[in-house]
């Protein structure tokens, strides 16, 4: 506040210099880091006294953080399954199947199966003792192959949408302020039309 001509208080007109700095501050700190970014950003500006200086950074990093909390409220992690909230769903995920352990189950079965159907001759040679069993064996495996292979492309697959979710939201949070509150508000509105 100042005291202008007529002696009434007016607010102080904006810095024009304001919005360049908080995008160079924004911009260096995305690239240099919490602390070097900062003070990277203030070399460009030498001529802004040191209190709005620090003003303008500590604006910059709470809208930052209100930013990032937006992101994560609009733009669920895609991984992240909702917590079951009745006790029927906490019971459901209790009793959800162990992947791994199922799957280790069906293999060591097949072995067993393909163990039945052969037999060692004398000299150390194995030799078929039932065909039908070692056939049955080689499609469980051939089945156990391909449920394996498909859930490491399921999980390849949620990986990779990690990183570009990640990959995304670092990139809005690099625009400026006005551009973020934009994309995150229309990322939204895709998110609550497609039930995401």
């Amino acid at each position: 506040m100042y005291l202008n001509a007529i002696g009434t208080f007016m607010p102080r007109p904006p810095d024009p210099a304001r919005l360049e700095a908080i995008k160079a501050i924004r911009e260096l700190i995305a690239e240099h880091g919490d602390v070097d970014g900062p003070r990277l950003a203030r070399l460009r500006f030498p001529n802004v006294p040191a209190p709005t200086w620090y003003r303008w950074v500590s604006t910059t990093r709470e809208e930052d953080r209100n930013l990032v909390e937006e992101a994560a409220a609009a733009i669920p992690h895609p991984a992240r399954p909702p917590l079951p909230v009745t006790d029927e769903g906490r019971i459901a995920t209790r009793r959800a199947i162990d992947f791994y352990r199922e799957l280790e189950e069906m293999v060591e079965d097949a072995r067993l199966l393909a163990d039945y159907a052969v037999t060692m001759n004398d000299d150390g040679t194995r030799r078929i003792k039932n065909p039908q069993m070692l056939a049955l064996s080689h499609r469980m495996r051939a089945t156990n192959m391909t449920i394996a292979l498909k859930h490491s492309e399921m999980v390849w697959n949620v990986e990779r949408l990690e990183q570009m979710h990640d990959a995304i939201t670092r990139a809005i949070l690099q625009a400026d302020s006005e551009t973020a509150k934009r994309v995150f508000a229309a990322l939204k509105d895709v998110h609550d039309r497609w039930s995401l």
